[in-house]
């Protein structure tokens, strides 16, 4: 069977196509399959081990491929378990930072606020310790110069002797209203003269209460003493 002369030039002519079409596709195929084994290297290749903050640090500074990026932060979170959960729990909105900040913003009045209960406290204290504060009555210093109960005559002859025991009511004014003998000397003749020279004759500074000078029943003693005569 033979074949005309423009047959056999259309036959050459496809089969110039299909070499060349075979040909493009090996070279997309060789191409393909270099790509993947590029990417599989670079998939599979071992990557060094780094922590949540070193792999952000590490994106920050050097720009990355998405897909080197992804194995690093997959990396890490295999090898730092415990980072990655603590990581996890953290809140992803900005509420602990709005918290801190109201929460420092409120420091100085908080601290504003206990300095003023503080000082209202030690005023308080010190006005109640100037009310509650006493003072006991005297007779004796300042500008009192109360005199020595006499020594009756008859008691120096006797040889009387001893210690008389004087409770004195005692005014706001320091004027003694009323004065009793609590414990005797164990001879009229003392006790008597230590009485009235007392009350008729002494002065005494007032008892205080909260700087107030007050009513206050005062106990103290007389001595009588031949040898101090």
């Amino acid at each position: 069977m033979r074949f005309s002369r423009q047959v056999k030039i259309w036959f050459v002519i496809a089969l110039a196509h299909a070499s060349l079409i075979y040909l493009f596709s090996r070279a997309d195929a060789v191409e393909i399959a270099r790509t993947l084994v590029s990417a599989t290297v670079v998939t599979t290749a071992p990557q060094p081990q780094l922590n949540a903050e070193e792999t952000e640090r590490a994106f920050v500074e050097k720009p990355m491929n998405t897909q080197t990026v992804m194995n690093q932060k997959a990396l890490a979170d295999v090898s730092h378990p415990n980072e990655v959960k603590s990581n996890a729990s953290a809140p992803s909105n900005n509420y602990g930072v709005q918290k801190t900040a109201r929460n420092s913003a409120l420091t100085p009045i908080t601290s504003a606020r206990t300095l003023t209960q503080s000082l209202n406290q030690s005023v308080n204290e010190t006005a109640n310790s100037a009310q509650t504060k006493f003072t006991a009555p005297t007779h004796i210093g300042g500008h009192l110069h109360n005199p020595k109960p006499p020594y009756p005559v008859l008691s120096q002859d006797a040889g009387e002797q001893g210690v008389v025991t004087l409770s004195a009511m005692v005014e706001a004014s320091g004027q003694p209203s009323s004065v009793d003998v609590v414990k005797s000397s164990g001879y009229t003749r003392l006790d008597r003269s230590a009485r009235d020279t007392v009350l008729n004759q002494y002065r005494f500074i007032p008892a205080t209460q909260g700087g107030h000078a007050i009513r206050y029943r005062y106990r103290f003693d007389i001595h009588f003493n031949l040898q101090k005569t």
